[in-house]
């Protein structure tokens, strides 16, 4: 028997031990989710993303947009240069 079991104090410490080890912080949106929330990441130490998937999704989107907003006068000119060429 475990030590733990002999007070209800020390088993509530036990399950919430047992409870922390499928569950994670995002770091982002800093809300406990469950390990199947995060994507893999072989770079981290247990091998999953900081980020939680929702977030990550958000994070991409927003990534995406300032992208395209830079690239616009780029586009532009590519397509002006083609034009000229016609």
């Amino acid at each position: 028997m475990c030590q733990c079991e002999d007070t209800g104090e020390g088993m509530s410490r036990f399950t919430d031990l047992i409870e922390w080890k499928y569950m994670k912080t995002c770091k982002r949106c800093h809300e406990e989710k469950e390990l199947s929330e995060f994507c893999k990441d072989a770079v981290e130490k247990d091998g999953l993303r900081r980020i939680c998937n929702p977030c990550n999704r958000e994070q991409f989107a927003q990534w995406r947009e300032r992208q395209q907003e830079a690239e616009k006068p780029k586009n532009q000119f590519k397509r002006d240069v083609a034009a000229s060429w016609i």
